[in-house]
């Protein structure tokens, strides 16, 4: 039975088509943004990784792993074309009506540079692609954007179409809208599984879902712990494991600061509060136990022990990764360290109010403190996500390949043959691995996240 043509029907007028569109215009707007800003947002964020043509010999000993060469890469100039289907000897439009036909997914190739740099050399360029994209339809990539009811008619669809859905396998289908906490907002919670974290954590804590300054719609969460010492931690998660991290570490890591610049900083002259004052002399007192002065100790500190987790190579100082892991990980809303540590500190100050009974505790449920994700920004954070983690697996098919053929590896590594093959075989570039992950995704309704980025839920 073939499908209705729809060519006898009355269209409906202009100003009924724009209330249909403005039902959806949330969905639709927040995947043009994925398309046009997000999307070149989230690569420009996204670290190089870099890698040693080594083998675990040489890099025991100190001498020669000084002398090995250091290849740096990373995924840039991201872009999404419209969905085209191979006809003879060239491309035409493929419309929404032909995915509902055919069954298929409506989807966009997505492609982007691979660079890499030897020693840090001359930059060497790949192009690429990483798979096809699920488009939304009516959004800017759909054929059907700002179309007129008469000429939606003639691509056989209906009128009042207004989009907002994706067509996986011929089924139309939607990602509802989810709650998460409100963005960039310190809220006092008291939990009693915060007591499970040591024998020292209290029930007390300040969170806060932090939106990344780059505006590529990813987000962590920080958690200020209060401990029955009258110290304070500060935890995040890295690819799921939680670490925790004294609070003035981190701020002496942020700043050059001293202990009666910190003591200022909080108790803000309010020296009567003996409550106040007595922790934060507490917090001081159990900084002493480091060592720690200076800020490049501080970092240093942190990036010794984050270095494995990030998988940097000895390329990078400890230092160096001190200074990725608060760039990354630590109030990313703010982009400078002094940004960074004046959230830090107006969270301490909110967190002993709240231990003090000054202030009560926030209702996460309360709308207020909630706020909706919308599908375009969801698959915005996803698709940076998978992109890392396509870098990532570079790295480890480059030691792989080390540890099976050095000699082949040490000859090859400069050439853009090899770089393109291990781009392939490892990041998933052939076989379009990242935008088979955002199509299982929307064909499921699950995510499969090493990061765990927007704090929701995973199946469903």
């Amino acid at each position: 039975m073939s499908a209705p043509s729809h060519t006898h029907l009355s269209p409906c007028s202009a100003d009924t088509q724009r209330k249909f569109r403005k039902l959806l215009e949330p969905h639709v707007s927040g995947y043009d943004y994925f398309v046009t800003d997000g999307v070149q947002n989230a690569f420009r964020d996204i670290k190089p990784q870099d890698v040693q043509i080594q083998t675990r010999e040489m890099s025991e000993d100190p001498e020669k792993s000084k002398k090995a060469p250091t290849v740096q890469f990373w995924f840039s100039n991201p872009s999404l074309t419209p969905p085209s289907a191979r006809q003879g000897d060239r491309d035409v439009p493929f419309l929404p009506k032909h995915a509902r036909e055919l069954g298929e997914m409506y989807d966009a190739p997505f492609s982007a540079d691979f660079n890499y740099c030897v020693a840090g050399g001359k930059v060497n360029t790949i192009r690429r692609r990483l798979g096809k994209v699920p488009v939304m339809v009516g959004s800017k990539l759909c054929h059907t954007y700002r179309k007129t009811p008469q000429e939606l008619i003639a691509m056989g669809e209906e009128d009042k179409e207004f989009g907002g859905c994706f067509i996986v396998s011929g089924i139309e289908r939607c990602v509802r809208l989810l709650q998460v906490a409100r963005r960039n907002s310190l809220q006092a919670i008291k939990r009693p599984t915060y007591k499970s974290r040591g024998s020292s954590y209290s029930e007390y804590g300040v969170a806060i879902r932090s939106a990344n300054h780059a505006e590529d719609c990813s987000s962590i969460s920080n958690t200020l712990h209060y401990l029955n010492s009258g110290g304070c931690t500060v935890r995040f998660s890295v690819r799921k494991q939680e670490f925790l991290v004294p609070a003035v570490v981190i701020i002496r890591a942020l700043l050059p600061c001293t202990d009666m610049e910190v003591w200022e900083r909080i108790v803000r002259g309010d020296d009567s509060n003996t409550f106040l004052t007595d922790r934060v002399g507490l917090l001081l007192h159990d900084a002493k136990q480091f060592g720690l002065h200076t800020v490049d100790e501080c970092r240093a500190y942190i990036g010794a022990r984050f270095r494995a987790v990030l998988g940097r190579s000895d390329f990078h100082t400890d230092v160096d990764v001190g200074k990725e892991v608060l760039d990354r990980f630590v109030m990313i809303h703010a982009k400078g360290y002094a940004d960074k540590a004046e959230c830090v500190f107006l969270a301490l100050r909110k967190l002993y109010s709240f231990v003090q009974g000054e202030c009560s505790a926030d209702n996460a449920d309360s709308m207020q403190n909630q706020e909706l994700l919308l599908p375009g920004h969801l698959i915005c954070a996803f698709v940076k996500e998978k992109v890392e983690e396509a870098l990532a697996a570079i790295v480890q098919g480059v030691r792989k390949e080390i540890r099976q053929d050095y000699s082949k590896v040490i000859a090859d590594y400069t050439s853009k043959k090899f770089w393109g093959r291990i781009c392939d075989r490892y990041g998933g570039g052939s076989a379009g691995n990242i935008g088979k992950k955002v199509a299982h995704f929307l064909s499921t309704g699950n995510i499969i996240s090493s990061s765990g980025p927007p704090p929701i839920q995973v199946p469903g």
